[in-house]
């Protein structure tokens, strides 16, 4: 059940700092970075098991009007031994259709920066109510204002300048949108 709070909580990445303590040991075995850097994305993921350890709570919109949105985060889990942390805000006002900011947390992307990484991305549907993804810069985020200094949130030019990167975070996405009900009816209603 949601959990109701009068201004937006501490990031909830924060939430993930014990079990990202008990995560680093095996992101770092997978060597993302490296992997990353010599072969396409796509190949670093295998078969997706389900979603695990979702939690949600309300959050005031940073718009100031004192609308609330919902916010959920767990973990994308693929075999063998591979997880992607997620977090997704929806949002909607009068004007404007459903809109869900959703960012995947994974290992260390950037050679020398041993940072765990978020890709942000904005959902929306167009006027034929197909869903569209679009890799951001993570300050349009209404996440933005609680992020944590511990994790490295890449802008929409370093995600795209990786090669493979795109076609890797819109399958993540895709992965949960199909799994995660609420989202999907969210964006469906």
């Amino acid at each position: 059940m949601a959990r109701r709070v009068n201004k937006p909580p501490s990031c909830p990445l924060d939430e993930y700092d014990e079990a990202i303590l008990h995560t680093k040991v095996k992101l770092r075995k997978l060597a993302i970075a490296s992997r990353v850097l010599t072969e396409p994305m796509e190949n670093s993921t295998r078969h997706f098991e389900g979603i695990r350890e979702v939690r949600s709570k309300t959050w005031l919109c940073p718009c100031g009007t004192g609308h609330e949105f919902q916010v959920f985060w767990g973990s994308l889990r693929y075999s063998p031994d591979y997880e992607v942390k997620f977090v997704a805000a929806h949002l909607e006002h009068s004007d404007s259709g459903p809109h869900v900011w959703f960012l995947l947390g994974s290992g260390p992307w950037v050679q020398g920066d041993d940072r765990n990484c978020w890709v942000t991305m904005h959902l929306y549907l167009d006027d034929q109510e197909n869903v569209i993804t679009r890799i951001e810069d993570p300050e349009e985020s209404p996440l933005w204002s609680s992020r944590n200094l511990e994790y490295r949130y890449l802008t929409r030019e370093e995600v795209l300048a990786q090669n493979g990167a795109k076609e890797w975070a819109i399958g993540r996405r895709l992965d949960f949108e199909y799994h995660h009900l609420p989202t999907k009816q969210f964006l469906r209603q």
